[in-house]
């Protein structure tokens, strides 16, 4: 522990003389308290203090003040995500021993895969837009057997969600047999 406040305290003395402002001993103290609990769980600290180099070299590598803004300066607040090609869930059509909570958890973890789909035409076509409804069938292992999608008047995009959805790996199918799901998707450019 004594080694441990000495490095923690020579680091602080080298940041202050570094021109470093008030923040410094802040982080100190909070490293200063971290090796002393490691030390009374098992006498750990001894390593732990090796292996991470103390405050004072790691922020030697930072470039010195004035060589740039600083992180947060120049940057404008955020109120709400970039706008976008969105993708809305439709409500989709189950029939099989596949709960529609599992289908809509799978399918969710593509869209972006999907969303890619409409981005690729969208740069094409700045006004297409619409509903595609994707029709598949998850066989009794888990797999898509049949995919197919339409409704957009755009093959291009139906026949990339198509295959999207043909490469999902659903859980097999509760009791066995297939399930059929109607699922639509509606891509908006957003706003």
């Amino acid at each position: 522990m004594a080694l441990v406040a000495c490095v923690v305290l020579a680091a602080c003395a080298h940041e202050k003389g570094q021109g470093a402002e008030e923040p410094a001993p802040a982080v100190a103290a909070e490293e200063a308290s971290a090796p002393g609990e490691a030390t009374s769980a098992g006498g750990e600290a001894a390593a732990g203090t090796e292996e991470t180099p103390p405050p004072g070299e790691a922020s030697a590598s930072a470039p010195p003040e004035g060589d740039g803004p600083p992180a947060d300066e120049g940057a404008l607040p955020r109120t709400q995500p970039p706008s976008g090609p969105e993708v809305t869930l439709g409500e989709q059509q189950a029939t099989g021993s596949l709960g529609k909570n599992i289908i809509r958890r799978y399918i969710r973890r593509e869209l972006a895969r999907i969303r890619y789909c409409y981005e690729k035409e969208l740069v094409k076509d700045a006004a297409l837009a619409g509903t595609v409804t994707a029709e598949f069938t998850i066989a009794v292992d888990g797999k898509v057997s049949h995919a197919a999608a339409s409704g957009m008047n755009n093959v291009a995009v139906e026949s990339c969600i198509a295959d999207v959805v043909r490469g999902i790996q659903f859980p097999a199918p509760q009791g066995g047999g297939v399930v059929k799901v109607v699922y639509p998707f509606r891509l908006t450019q957003g706003e």
